[in-house]
């Protein structure tokens, strides 16, 4: 489901949702969420993600979500906590193999999402760590 505001967001940034360069195949994922703030060292831990045929990723973390939508080279991401949205941004990006970093300036916060196909072994070992 996209949130009313995400294609209002894109087309403000200039971009068209389309399936980014470099993203992962779309399916469900197992993913690792680090967030930096400003110097400090990064807090990641454990989260569950989809990546849609049309390249948006929906990223859950207990009860916050992040819905990022990719086009013409720009990330805008949207932040729930529960079902009141709390944060708007637009950012650059880039995948490194399965490997999102993008960041959100005005915050000062800078994100790397890490997925790993849901039930694979990786995943699985990947969690028995945490």
């Amino acid at each position: 489901m996209i949130p009313p505001a995400l294609p209002w967001l894109l087309a403000a940034a200039g971009a068209v949702a389309t399936a980014p360069a470099g993203a992962p195949p779309a399916g469900h994922y197992a993913a690792r969420l680090c967030v930096t703030v400003a110097a400090q060292a990064p807090n990641c831990g454990p989260a569950s993600a989809e990546l849609s045929d049309e390249g948006e990723l929906h990223l859950q973390v207990h009860d916050i979500r992040y819905v990022l939508g990719f086009g013409q080279g720009a990330l805008v991401g949207i932040t729930f906590h529960g079902s009141m949205q709390v944060a708007e941004f637009v950012s650059s990006y880039r995948w490194a193999g399965r490997t999102l970093l993008f960041g959100d300036a005005p915050r000062g916060l800078q994100y790397e999402v890490e997925l790993t196909p849901a039930g694979s072994a990786a995943a699985s070992a990947s969690a028995a760590s945490r």
